[in-house]
């Protein structure tokens, strides 16, 4: 899906995306507050974007930037990430629960304050 293609969903109303592909789509500033991913396959940047409220369930997040975002209440859960930056990220109330990444599972909340949200 492309940029516009998401936008144009997401202004129209939409919250709930479930099997789609945004590959190499620059979201960064954008608002997209209470949305839920569902076994989506994502390759971003939402540097400095609003995503707060939102939930990624199952699904890839692969080499997407996160700095600066709101995450705020926003939860990944059995997500499988690789090579993604969070630094800088608002994070008040995120949920990091039973996630993946390349061979390790069941990553979570104390693995995401220790050291994943400094990656950059």
């Amino acid at each position: 899906m492309t940029k516009a293609e998401f936008l144009a969903k997401v202004q129209s109303g939409q919250r709930e995306f479930e099997n789609i592909d945004l590959e190499h789509v620059d979201l960064s500033y954008s608002k997209l507050t209470g949305l839920t991913f569902i076994d989506c396959f994502i390759t971003a940047s939402f540097c400095n974007a609003d995503l707060s409220y939102t939930k990624f369930y199952r699904g890839n997040i692969k080499t997407c930037d996160f700095r600066n975002a709101n995450l705020s209440y926003a939860t990944m859960e059995m997500v499988a990430f690789e090579s993604t930056k969070f630094k800088g990220a608002l994070t008040t109330g995120f949920s990091f629960i039973n996630n993946y990444s390349y061979n390790a599972a069941g990553i979570g909340q104390a693995d995401f304050d220790n050291w994943i949200y400094d990656t950059e």
